[in-house]
């Protein structure tokens, strides 16, 4: 029932084909191989395992898909493993249509899209990083945060694609981070940046 209306939302969006729907990460591999969508959108729980299992699949198959994890709740434990997996966001069950379209439009721009509970993400006390990061790279940081794709950061920041992905590389190399989402936990919880609100 979940799978059916999140299904007629998709649909009714202009901007948006909804290429299969798969009921086991098996079936979802195999659909994702066929058609290479630009987001999946995973369940936490599935039949042949969970949504870290899956993600880290999806993602060996194809690189270019991104993964939006949809969860039962703010459940830390799985924020983190999929996260690491490389999934770029979460939706809880109770999300509104509206949060869905967002969190598909900004995955699937590139951007990362992530509750409040992502701050706990990382296990063991703060790592104390970031503090050597520029003022550019915060910058950069928070428009990572809002979900703007590399290309879009260039253009807000009106430098070159090529500047940007630097920018990024660095944000990355000092901070260690398994993926862009998690860069951005990272720096949430070390108070070197907030996440945006999301609306109600």
């Amino acid at each position: 029932m979940v799978a059916e209306s999140i299904i007629r939302v998709l649909r009714s969006q202009p901007d948006v084909v909804v290429v299969g729907r798969a009921e086991s990460i098996a079936d979802a591999i195999d659909l994702v191989a066929d058609t290479r969508p630009d987001v999946a959108l995973v369940d936490y729980r599935l039949p042949d395992g969970d949504g870290a299992v899956a993600t880290a699949r999806v993602v060996a198959e194809s690189p270019e898909t991104r993964v939006l994890i949809l969860t039962a709740a703010d459940d830390d434990a799985a924020i983190a493993a999929t996260i690491r997996a490389g999934a770029s966001g979460f939706l809880t069950r109770d999300r509104t249509d509206s949060d869905l379209m967002s969190a598909m439009r900004t995955v699937g721009a590139g951007g990362a899209y992530l509750p409040a509970a992502a701050l706990r993400t990382l296990d063991g006390p703060s790592r104390r990083v970031g503090a050597d990061l520029t003022r550019r790279e915060r910058q950069v940081l928070e428009l990572m945060a809002r979900g703007l794709s590399t290309r879009a950061i260039a253009e807000r920041l009106t430098v070159s694609p090529y500047t940007a992905r630097n920018h990024v590389h660095r944000i990355l190399t000092k901070l260690a981070p398994h993926s862009k989402v998690e860069a951005v936990a990272i720096a949430a919880r070390e108070g070197l940046m907030e996440l945006p609100r999301r609306r109600r």
